[in-house]
């Protein structure tokens, strides 16, 4: 009785984004939009869910009582009506028409040789922070990859991010110089290849990820689009499951090995089973809803305790960096997986709990908070997105990317919102279209 309650509230949540879909009218080539994404990881959460309780239903599921079960579908069906309500209600047009208008102020600069001399400097800078970073942290990211994530990223965050940002500048901004064909797609081809080797060895799936639908996102909006053949797909897609699963091997098991090649030869001399395994574990990450569950149970028997707001007050110190403020509180979705997993140590991943923060924060009246301020965020990108692809305005496209890449996981928290990364990512893109505009900038009438 238990799961019927539950898969139908699932099932509600599909149709309320089935809904939204059809509101929004979602056209051609809208696949990217900030709806869609959202709904897409929605989708993956749940399967997640039922991929849990199918296969590892002792483990996960067990425990839970009815109350929980209750509680955990009545919340989920109050959180996305509110949702939807607030999104069909909330109407920014006009904050979406004054970024737009300012965005649209700015032109990129067409000069292939600029672009090559500061795509240069830009790659030194990006070379010079990860010297630094192996320095401070002790850590190859080529020898231990996650781990080299975790420390730099935890410890010296905007210095690791402004890395990354280096690293990947010149890939996008090579985007819009193939959009100019000012570069062939040899040229291209190239910079993309080179950029996901280096991302190879800091220890992400998702950053990995995270570069590829960058990418897919703004060639989809920006290029011009030509029917792809089957045959380019099912390769794509065959290239793309054989790397996620070499990954996924290489970064656990690169610790052990004395060095890239060694971890690569044990790798392929156990690929069956390791291609078993890591093709399966990626889905059982996506635990967004499973999560939730526990946190109302723990809840219940005290082993978690209601915050009553306490947290939210983590907002007025979120931006500052931790090498200035060591004892700066995590998020609480990292302390729910710190007490729940009883270590010490930095989580090495927030595992989603954005429903989670929502209820030991607010309990029921964080149904007044969450879902609107995840609807007037949504409303506006959606709104932004729509205007920017008709006007094809690259500039909105390549700040979007960044800002929209940390919403397509906003359920780590609602810290991901405020989250210092996004306002470092944003600073970083106005200083590099400073750096790669035209000398005059075209001001709209």
């Amino acid at each position: 009785m238990n799961l019927l309650v539950v898969t139908l509230v699932h099932v509600y949540i599909i149709v309320i984004f089935l809904f939204l879909r059809r509101v929004v009218k979602l056209k051609q080539g809208m696949f990217f939009s900030p709806i869609n994404i959202l709904f897409l990881f929605t989708s993956l959460y749940l399967a997640g869910f039922y991929a849990r309780y199918i296969f590892y239903y002792d483990i996960y599921f067990d425990f839970i009582s009815d109350d929980s079960y209750e509680i955990y579908s009545l919340f989920l069906f109050l959180f996305f009506s509110v949702f939807a309500i607030s999104y069909i209600g909330i109407k920014p047009n006009g904050l979406v028409r004054t970024l737009s208008n300012n965005l649209s102020n700015i032109r990129l600069s067409d000069s292939k040789t600029k672009f090559y001399l500061k795509s240069f400097f830009i790659y030194c800078i990006a070379y010079i922070l990860l010297m630094v970073l192996i320095s401070k942290t002790s850590i190859s990211p080529f020898q231990d990859p996650l781990e080299f994530r975790i420390k730099s990223g935890h410890n010296f965050g905007i210095m690791f991010v402004l890395m990354l940002y280096c690293f990947s500048l010149p890939l996008f901004y090579s985007v819009y110089f193939r959009v100019k064909n000012n570069i062939s797609n040899v040229q291209f081809y190239i910079m993309m290849i080179v950029t996901v080797l280096i991302y190879f060895f800091f220890g992400s799936r998702m950053l990995l990820v995270s570069l590829v639908i960058n990418f897919l996102m703004i060639r989809n909006n920006l290029l011009v689009r030509t029917k792809t053949s089957f045959l380019k797909l099912f390769l794509f897609s065959i290239i793309t499951l054989f790397f996620i699963v070499i990954y996924g091997a290489y970064r656990d098991v690169a610790s052990e090995a004395e060095d890239v090649f060694s971890a690569f030869s044990l790798i392929f001399d156990n690929f069956g089973s390791i291609f078993l395994f890591y093709f399966s574990e990626p889905l059982m990450r996506f635990s967004q809803f499973v999560h939730f569950l526990w946190i109302i149970e723990y809840e219940k028997i005290g082993v978690l305790s209601m915050q009553y707001g306490e947290t939210l007050l983590n907002f007025f110190h979120t931006y500052i960096p931790r090498f200035l403020y060591p004892d700066k509180p995590l998020f609480l979705s990292m302390e729910i997986q710190k007490i729940l997993s009883g270590s010490t140590d930095t989580p090495r991943t927030a595992s989603a709990y954005f429903f989670a923060e929502a209820y030991l924060n607010l309990y029921w009246f964080s149904l007044c908070v969450y879902p609107v301020i995840l609807a007037f965020i949504t409303k506006t990108l959606q709104l932004l997105y729509k205007l920017s692809r008709v006007k094809k305005d690259f500039v909105f496209f390549f700040i979007y990317k960044d800002i929209m890449w940390y919403l397509y996981i906003i359920y780590d928290g609602l810290n991901s919102i405020s989250l210092q990364l996004v306002v470092i990512l944003f600073v970083f893109n106005l200083f590099s279209l400073f750096v790669f505009r035209q000398r005059s900038i075209y001001v709209v009438k």
